[in-house]
């Protein structure tokens, strides 16, 4: 039987590809997988294979997050936003949501404001209000990020990242819907 992990970390892992990339407007620097070297420095990210990504996501991703403990479509929304932004965005967007101290630290506190928040709403309308906060933040840090750019060449190349946050929001919103 597959677990839910299994499930998630093959979606992210089928979305990042095993190409590595090192493009001039991300941060991140060589990245194989959706493992940056930046956020990674002690991996070896240019000879990364597609199991030992998979452990970095159980080991610093999904583990950390708590996402164990929480239901399927959320779990893979905090995973998901975890592994495309940074783990302690991800915590504060849910944090934020469930209304506790957005620490970026997924503790008791956040685990038990999540269960009490499962009982008034589904796990598929608290990911469909994650994903409509993660929209939001983004698209607000991609208009920023344009305003800033010196060059409409530098302007375009921040733009072509706004279409493949769009392509990954609609995949994992249908993604989680199927969990």
């Amino acid at each position: 039987m597959t677990t839910i992990f299994e499930r998630c970390v093959s979606w992210v892992l089928e979305w990042e590809t095993g190409k590595l990339t090192n493009h001039s407007w991300d941060q991140g620097g060589p990245t194989r997988w959706g493992i940056s070297q930046v956020a990674n420095p002690d991996v070896d990210v240019v000879n990364l294979t597609r199991q030992r990504a998979a452990e970095i996501y159980s080991e610093r991703y999904w583990l950390p997050l708590r996402c164990q403990r929480m239901p399927a479509p959320v779990a893979m929304i905090v995973f998901d936003h975890s592994v495309h932004v940074s783990q302690g965005a991800s915590a504060k967007n849910l944090q934020k949501l469930l209304r506790v101290s957005a620490d970026g630290v997924v503790g008791d506190r956040t685990m038990n404001a999540l269960g009490l928040t499962l009982r008034e709403k589904s796990s598929y309308a608290l990911a469909n209000e994650l994903l409509d906060r993660r929209a939001d933040l983004q698209i607000d840090a991609f208009r920023r990020r344009a305003e800033k750019a010196p060059t409409v060449a530098k302007s375009a190349e921040q733009w072509i990242t706004v279409k493949g946050f769009v392509s990954r929001w609609v995949a994992v919103c249908a993604f989680a819907q199927r969990l």
